[in-house]
């Protein structure tokens, strides 16, 4: 019996944790969001290369490596 209760106490503890984990990964979801689209609004309002777009957390366009030309074959 004691055996019982333990088992459903940590399977209860268990629900939680996994209710606190989604939580937490919907909250992170929502301001990962949130920053996307204050970085896409500070880029329209002043550009890819601004170095207001930097501070948000933008790289800026000069900051960029050029691609790499492929070899001819």
């Amino acid at each position: 019996a004691a055996a019982c209760a333990a088992d459903e106490k940590v399977t209860d503890l268990n629900l939680q944790r996994s209710a606190a984990i989604d939580d937490r990964d919907s909250k992170f979801v929502a301001f990962r969001d949130l920053t996307t689209r204050l970085r896409s609004l500070v880029r329209g309002a002043y550009g890819p290369d601004s170095t207001q777009y930097a501070k948000v957390g933008g790289t800026r366009k000069s900051e960029r490596k050029p691609r790499a030309r492929k070899a001819k074959a």
